[in-house]
């Protein structure tokens, strides 16, 4: 940069979402990981990526999570992370 002027800082490309919605537990039920990973069935993996990755679990009713669902929730974020 010329002596004097400062270089502009570069506009972010990327942020995070805030987690406005609520987790759709009859599509996360309907999911059977073991068979998302058997027939690699990326159709039914993106069908539960949305309320997966904008869910916003802390406002979720605590009912919810039993370790099944949590087991599942956090196969399924291991899935899509691959």
């Amino acid at each position: 940069a010329p002596l004097g002027i400062e270089p502009l800082a570069p506009a972010p490309t990327f942020a995070f979402e805030y987690r406005r919605e609520r987790l759709d537990w009859r599509l996360l039920h309907a999911v059977d990981v073991d068979q998302v990973m058997r027939e690699t069935n990326i159709d039914m993996l993106e069908r539960a990526v949305n309320t997966i990755a904008f869910g916003d679990i802390e406002a979720e009713d605590t009912c919810n999570f039993s370790e099944r669902n949590f087991l599942k929730l956090f196969r399924l974020s291991q899935l899509m992370v691959e």
